[in-house]
């Protein structure tokens, strides 16, 4: 054991000692799912308590975030220091947490640092204690990605007044039966259909307007070795965003 390291261990030692257990103090209910969990707050306090009493602080040294979709995911590094020697160990924590704003991050670190103490410490708890239950996060991402979908196939119809009116009618009626099942493979199938009417409708627009952007390039390509310049980079049309 190094001197970097002696006296942290010892401490940590202790803490394990005093806290063999932590009871779930939670209620978790979301429609049928019910289950009992153990709460951010709990942990921490009592931990804290060990800590001060001890004298052993934690903070974050190094954090990396990522985001897909409404879930934020963090994966941080914390030290725990001796503040008497000045010993210290490194423990790494993750956390995910949802929330279709700006609260993702901030969930997802308060997760993490539950687990950093359950896991650094080995403290038994019994069933995971999510908050929030995996059936629950799952009908949020679907009614997100219903929202989503609706939202753009109404906009490409709003944005081509020039579609057959019968058409949309039909499409319209279509969403809202796929947005009452909750159906988004159907809502995707909807959005590639619309795209892809559009793109037959302004295929011949399209090809006049590739023409003219190569003709305009050859004349610039045409003038700039002329003048010994190095010719433009060709305009590029970026790609379709993708549905939800």
């Amino acid at each position: 054991m190094s001197e970097e390291t002696k006296g942290i261990y010892k401490k940590i030692a202790k803490v394990m000692e005093e806290v063999e257990y932590l009871a779930k103090d939670d209620s978790i209910a979301y429609k049928d799912v019910k289950y009992k969990g153990l709460s951010e707050e709990k942990v921490t306090r009592i931990i804290r308590d060990k800590l001060v009493k001890y004298g052993v602080i934690v903070y974050p040294v190094k954090q990396d975030h990522r985001r897909e979709g409404t879930l934020s995911t963090v994966d941080t590094t914390y030290r725990f220091v001796d503040i008497e020697d000045g010993s210290y160990i490194e423990s790494v924590s993750s956390g995910t947490g949802s929330d279709t704003q700006d609260k993702g991050v901030g969930k997802a670190m308060t997760y993490s640092f539950k687990y950093l103490f359950l896991r650094t410490f080995a403290i038994p708890t019994g069933e995971d204690p999510d908050k929030i239950s995996s059936a629950e996060l799952d009908d949020r991402q679907k009614g997100e990605n219903v929202r989503k979908g609706k939202h753009d196939i109404l906009q490409l119809l709003e944005d081509n007044q020039d579609l057959d009116q019968d058409y949309t009618n039909g499409i319209r009626m279509d969403v809202d039966t796929a947005v009452g099942k909750e159906d988004v493979e159907t809502l995707r199938t909807i959005y590639k259909d619309v795209k892809d009417t559009l793109r037959k409708m302004h295929a011949p627009e399209r090809r006049d307007k590739t023409r003219r952007s190569m003709d305009e390039a050859a004349k610039q390509y045409a003038n700039a070795k002329k003048y010994g310049e190095e010719p433009p980079l060709p305009d590029s049309e970026p790609d379709d965003e993708s549905l939800f």
